[in-house]
């Protein structure tokens, strides 16, 4: 008798993404991106970086954010990006977003190198081990205001939104990374930045810095709000339930 054998499978096609005008297989996207500011992506980012015209100094007052609940330690690799188009790679998009943002401030700012960026994204850069317990990407020594826009010496922690979109709608903040805004928020000589930066899969660009996100909470300027398991940051008129600690939301939300 003839003994049956199922023909064999055929190998999954690579998975081809493009980024920055360039074709790349998944492996190689991370391949490249290891070679930091000398591979073909890093040469992209910072000519990228080059082009840009944002004002450092630049802060808006009204934000729509959104802080996810659940556990309070947890961090998100993606960047905070809440709504992205099928296929798109979360952790790529915030680990470019970051990647653009180092080009960047090493472009525009006196005194900062790679020892300024913390976060775990940095290993995938190939700049060595960080931290994403932090609640923050980026720290800056702003001795002269050019990211604070302040005159006097400042500790800038930065932490980086990013979009496959326009980064102009809600993203996600963690509550560690709510907590350090507060911490900077009452410490004299401390300033917490919220960087978004947008398009990262094709046009790279920071287009807002939201500076003491605490404190414009404080002033009606950003207000929390629980719905769906999530907490929501708009302007108050449009605020129904509005959570007074996001810290009790997140604990609430554990239960």
């Amino acid at each position: 008798s003839r003994v049956f054998q199922h023909p064999a499978r055929p190998k999954p096609k690579p998975k081809v993404i493009t980024v920055l005008g360039s074709t790349y297989t998944e492996g190689k996207v991370a391949d490249d991106l290891f070679l930091g500011s000398t591979g073909q992506l890093g040469s992209d980012l910072g000519s990228a970086a080059d082009a840009s015209t944002f004002d450092f100094g630049l802060s808006d007052a009204r934000k729509d954010i959104n802080v996810e609940p659940g556990n309070r330690r947890r961090r998100r690799r993606d960047g905070g990006h809440k709504n992205r188009s099928d296929g798109v790679d979360r952790e790529l998009v915030g680990l470019i977003g970051e990647a653009y943002v180092y080009e960047l401030f090493k472009a525009r700012l006196p005194d900062f190198d790679e020892s300024g960026w913390r976060s775990e994204n940095r290993e995938r850069y190939g700049l060595g081990s960080g931290d994403d317990g932090l609640g923050y990407d980026f720290y800056y020594r702003d001795g002269e205001g050019n990211l604070s826009g302040r005159k006097s010496d400042v500790a800038c922690y930065i932490e980086v939104k990013s979009s496959s979109g326009d980064a102009l709608g809600p993203f996600e903040i963690s509550i560690n990374e709510w907590e350090k805004a507060q911490e900077c928020s009452e410490e004299d000589g401390s300033l917490y930045i919220i960087v978004r930066v947008s398009d990262v899969l094709v046009n790279p660009d920071m287009v807002d810095a939201i500076h003491d996100p605490f404190k414009l909470r404080q002033q009606g300027q950003i207000e929390l709000r629980d719905q769906n398991m999530w907490v929501h940051v708009g302007a108050r008129e449009q605020v129904s339930n509005v959570v007074p600690d996001p810290r009790g939301a997140s604990e609430a939300a554990e239960e």
